[in-house]
């Protein structure tokens, strides 16, 4: 399957194309001057947009480690309680296979790193199987896991003792990711506050080779830029991924499938979180934990039947103005193929002095370059209802964020 991350980066390019194509061919028209330097100005700034995007990753992924076997874990009627307590988990059955990428989601206190920490093996269940793989290794990010990092190491050194296989350079890389500078990277783990010491172990697993990630609120302690690229990297990364989160963003961006917990139970949807929220949804006592980026402290105010209808809505409009787009890539490049080969054509016939053959053909490269120009000014009008439609639709699912 096609990775979000490859896609989105596939669509930016189109994108950067057809703003470099239309500055080209426009940019010399005193009628185009105006529209041409507008796009001009976009593609510098998809110029920046895409310069961070790589300056981001350092050189770097989470290292894979292959595994020769697609199914990595199997989790059979998996019972849990703490002491004499009150079941948190209850037979439970869960596949997981290369590529799967879930998320772990509701409220705090329901069980939700408790089955993370059973299904690193660092909590023994109370009945039940777990049957993994020889060859599974997890990389686990837990709240707790902080002290096991070695506090007469530096920064730099504790994420480089994680694969001493890895560059400088790379380990560099993690480290500014994991929002370290320079001279911050080479301070000692001994003085760093929780939330630091929380970055060098999501640095760590950055830099160990696994097939598995078992992430717990990964983005807790996480500029906006870094959990762009953390989004990036766990879409790229081939192996398998859990993550138990309460950033919408992150949700929306890499689950493909839902372990909820809800009603006191647990259960498994097999989609995305749109699809979740349009078929079962949340109930009204369980709508409070998830945050979204724009503001983390509203309640939700949507009930589940507005959310439906309101993604149902947003599909209605988007759709239609996405499949026109796509017509119009279509008709922009075959237009612009049909340039090409006229334009070789009149190079030909000039070198022969065919001029009743030239005249009509210039006519005909004037009037492609016409439409040519007149779809790509319907392209970047779409391109602006669309981008004005999802921030709309964006803004409003938010409201109970």
């Amino acid at each position: 399957d096609q990775k979000i991350g490859e896609k989105t980066l596939e669509n930016q390019m189109k994108k950067k194309e057809h703003l470099e194509s239309f500055v080209n061919r426009f940019g010399a028209k005193a009628s185009k001057a105006k529209q041409a330097q507008s796009k001009l100005k976009q593609l510098e700034k998809m110029d920046i947009i895409e310069l961070n995007s790589s300056n981001v990753h350092f050189g770097f992924k989470f290292p894979y480690k292959d595994c020769p076997s697609k199914n990595f874990m199997k989790v059979e009627d998996l019972n849990f309680n703490y002491d004499n307590g009150p079941k948190v988990i209850e037979s439970f059955n869960l596949s997981i296979k290369k590529g799967d990428r879930i998320g772990i989601i509701g409220k705090n206190g329901k069980g939700k790193s408790t089955l993370l920490n059973i299904l690193a093996q660092e909590l023994s269940p109370c009945d039940g199987k777990i049957t993994a793989h020889t060859s599974l290794i997890k990389g686990h990010f837990g709240q707790t896991n902080i002290n096991r990092l070695n506090v007469e190491n530096t920064i730099v050194d504790e994420i480089y003792s994680a694969n001493t296989d890895l560059s400088q350079s790379a380990v560099r890389g993690i480290c500014g990711t994991m929002m370290f500078s320079e001279d911050l990277a080479h301070k000692k783990i001994s003085i760093l506050s929780g939330g630091e010491k929380s970055r060098v172990l999501l640095g760590k697993i950055l830099a160990s080779e696994t097939n598995l990630l078992l992430l717990d609120e990964p983005t807790n302690h996480l500029d906006m830029e870094s959990v762009e690229v953390l989004i990036n990297e766990i879409n790229l990364f081939p192996g398998a991924s859990l993550i138990v989160t309460h950033n919408e963003k992150l949700l929306k961006s890499f689950a493909q499938k839902l372990i909820i917990f809800q009603k006191n139970k647990i259960e498994i949807f097999e989609g995305n979180y749109d699809e979740f929220l349009e078929k079962i949804g949340w109930d009204e006592e369980d709508h409070s934990h998830l945050n979204s980026d724009k503001n983390k402290k509203n309640s939700w105010k949507l009930s589940k039947k507005e959310r439906a209808e309101l993604i149902k809505k947003r599909s209605k409009e988007l759709n239609p103005l996405k499949k026109k787009r796509e017509q119009l890539e279509k008709e922009i490049h075959e237009n612009e193929k049909s340039l090409e080969l006229k334009n070789n054509e009149i190079i030909s016939m000039s070198a022969s002095g065919e001029g009743k053959k030239i005249s009509h053909l210039s006519k005909e490269i004037n009037d492609l370059e016409s439409r040519i120009e007149a779809f790509y000014e319907e392209f970047f009008d779409l391109e602006t209802k669309i981008d004005e439609c999802e921030k709309r639709f964006e803004s409003q699912l938010s409201r109970d964020g």
